[in-house]
């Protein structure tokens, strides 16, 4: 992949609107915050052409895995294991990747950003008595397998919670990934004792999260009793509040299709640590699925050093700084670096 890249690089051929941006603004450096899509291509490939000081900063935990689109010169990751991956996977040399942490983690790591149980679930109108099962989407972004279907799971979970003693009490959010769709949801938006959770959308823009979003999502994933995820970075974040994860990889009405999918991308790919080590439960059919909500909920220990282990390897810095340290690198290195490079 690595050769690939290179050869392509080579052959080039920078858009005319990059050329005359660059042009006319001359930049001292190129900055790009999510080189894995394809998005930033482009701009960070122009860059490097024109000898510019391009940086990037890995956006998540499993990027580097997936293989970065975009290669800019020097790299920002989470942690040690990015950064090894970044030089084993990617063909970086160690000097040039940075362990500035998870950006998106600060709040996380900031009691500010959280309430109360009781707080909370007066904004959800759902009572905190009572224990509250996370659903979170992995949205459907894979293009080979658009349109697996998402809400199956949903009535699974609904089964489990009128079927089981141990689940009868429970209450279900379902909290969207960017990429799923609000409208395949739809039947379960008058269910008694089920809300939705979804970041904000702006125009031109798409997806993005508000200081709200950031508020609904640090409390869901500090006051859920279960978080059920098939795949999503949930089973990360959820792993810092030491909240008990479920991540159930089957499908009772796509089957062929889900395990295509699960086997053949999600468990060879960014979920592979997790399941080689045993860190999160996956059950593979509704009878596992049930069986593994019963038991966290009956033991919130099991799985924990499972947590831990997630959190210490993906989760380096946990002082609610990384921010400052990944702006404090981007003024270090672009202030060391010659107007043309």
């Amino acid at each position: 992949m690595n050769a690939i890249v290179r050869a392509e690089t080579a052959r080039f051929r920078a858009p005319a609107y990059l050329d005359e941006l660059f042009d006319r603004f001359q930049p001292r450096a190129v900055i790009s915050t999510h080189p894995l899509p394809s998005h930033d291509y482009n701009v960070v490939t122009a860059a490097r052409q024109r000898k510019i000081l391009t940086l990037g900063v890995v956006k998540s935990w499993d990027n580097i895995g997936k293989g970065l689109s975009a290669r800019p010169s020097l790299l920002s990751v989470w942690s040690p294991t990015n950064k090894s991956e970044a030089i084993d996977l990617a063909g970086y040399d160690p000097e040039q990747v940075f362990v500035n942490g998870a950006v998106s983690f600060d709040p996380y790591y900031d009691p500010t950003w959280r309430d109360s149980r009781e707080e909370f679930f007066n904004v959800l109108k759902l009572d905190s008595s009572r224990p509250l099962i996370t659903y979170a989407t992995s949205g459907v972004y894979d293009v080979k397998y658009f349109g697996r279907d998402e809400t199956f799971l949903v009535d699974e979970l609904l089964e489990a919670v009128h079927s089981s003693p141990h689940l009868r009490d429970c209450q279900l959010v379902v909290r969207l990934h960017p990429s799923s769709r609000l409208e395949d949801f739809q039947r379960f938006q008058s269910a008694d004792d089920v809300r939705f959770s979804f970041a904000s959308y702006m125009p031109a823009l798409g997806w993005y999260t508000s200081a709200a979003d950031v508020r609904e999502q640090t409390n869901l994933l500090a006051h859920s009793d279960v978080i059920v995820t098939p795949g999503s970075s949930w089973a990360v974040e959820a792993a810092v509040f030491d909240t008990p994860t479920v991540c159930p990889m089957y499908s009772t009405i796509q089957p062929e299709h889900a395990a295509a999918q699960f086997d053949g991308v999600t468990l060879a790919g960014h979920f592979r640590p997790l399941a080689a080590n045993g860190w999160v439960p996956i059950p593979r059919s509704y009878i596992e699925l049930r069986a593994s909500i019963e038991s966290a909920l009956g033991n919130r220990g099991a799985y924990a050093e499972g947590r831990k282990a997630i959190v210490d390897a993906y989760v380096f810095h946990r002082d609610g700084r990384s921010r400052d340290r990944l702006v404090d690198w981007i003024a270090q290195v672009v202030r060391d670096a010659p107007e043309r490079r």
